[in-house]
């Protein structure tokens, strides 16, 4: 029988195996071409077989090695920052980089219990007019 020694490298390696695996599977279409004339299927295969490499390592890794168990984490962070991410690609089209940028900016300042109104404010503002 099979013991996970440590489940938070099997869950990223598991994660790293998916994403390099949809990589190559995605990029087998193009021409790789050959190192002295790369094509553009050359660095996507190389990345998702490299990101593979990682994963495979990461997995035989949580069978050898004792590890910390996955944590369940905190989930107000993560549906902030996916709702900012979410407001950016909304707004981007219809209101321009520069409210697109102060919204999800804003939106995301509350990730943190600790929330500074004034100094998110003055960040996605300043950010905004940066960009």
């Amino acid at each position: 029988m099979i013991r996970i020694r440590a489940p938070q490298d099997l869950g990223a390696g598991l994660m790293f195996l998916a994403i390099g695996g949809a990589g190559v599977w995605f990029g087998r279409e193009y021409a790789a071409g050959s190192v002295a004339r790369i094509g553009p299927g050359y660095v996507p295969a190389l990345m998702g077989w490299g990101v593979l490499l990682v994963g495979a390592i990461l997995v035989i890794r949580s069978l050898a090695f004792a590890g910390p168990r996955i944590d369940a984490g905190a989930w107000r962070p993560r549906i902030v920052i996916l709702a900012a991410v979410l407001a950016f690609a909304g707004l981007i089209e219809y209101a321009g980089l520069f409210v697109a940028s102060a919204v999800s900016l804003g939106i995301a300042g509350f990730a943190t219990p600790e929330v500074r109104k004034k100094e998110i404010l003055l960040l996605a503002l300043l950010f905004s007019a940066f960009c």
